[in-house]
């Protein structure tokens, strides 16, 4: 307990001050002989009192929660700084039974074209591939698992044209976040005031 306090000296008798006080020096009882040269030292002796700078037992280490960046990805928005828009869907539903001879627009070119049909699948353990084949040219084909075809923000179902897939990725952007402004971060809810740092006594 004593730890946390520090012990100053008065007519023999010593005196606990809590360490937490945020003074560089305590003034239990003023002296009247003091000069200005002793009270910029911080260090006096007077007839009823020595006073002496606290001293700070307080030490800071790294906090866990956001690894000293004092920010952690906001819940609200998964980290993203936008909602997704009312209605949308950030999943394709796909029937592995129905499948093939399905058409896909890739939002992101793929192997220098967009629009894809199901020609194959095949099922190796517990996954399921797909055989894309661009439909501009026959030669062009990849195989991938099926599960990538339900990121609707990588493949949309059907063959889209270029007006409609601007459309669905301004549904997909949504509006921005107002929890973390569209930042996608928050002040970390641990060491917010301590930019990354915890104290520890």
């Amino acid at each position: 307990m004593l730890a946390n306090y520090g012990v100053f000296t008065s007519l023999g008798v010593n005196i606990c001050v809590p360490w937490r006080c945020r003074s560089h020096v305590v003034r239990v009882i003023a002296t009247a002989n003091e000069s200005p040269e002793q009270a910029a030292s911080g260090e006096i002796a007077g007839p009823f009192v020595r006073r002496a700078p606290l001293i700070s037992y307080e030490r800071l280490r790294v906090c866990n929660r956001c690894n000293g960046s004092g920010e952690v990805p906001c819940a609200g928005c998964s980290g993203v700084g936008r909602l997704p828009a009312g209605g949308y869907h950030s999943r394709n539903p796909i029937s592995a039974a129905r499948v093939v001879g399905s058409s896909w627009t890739a939002m992101e070119r793929t192997l220098g074209w967009r629009h894809f049909r199901v020609t194959q699948k095949k099922k190796q353990g517990k996954d399921v591939f797909v055989c894309l084949e661009a439909t501009c040219d026959s030669n062009v084909s990849l195989w991938t698992n099926i599960k990538n075809l339900k990121d609707r923000g990588t493949w949309a179902a059907g063959w889209l044209q270029k007006t409609e897939m601007r459309a669905l990725e301004a549904q997909a952007g949504g509006k921005e976040c107002r929890s973390c402004k569209a930042t996608g971060n928050v002040p970390c809810p641990l060491c917010q005031e301590l930019a990354g740092k915890i104290i520890e006594l």
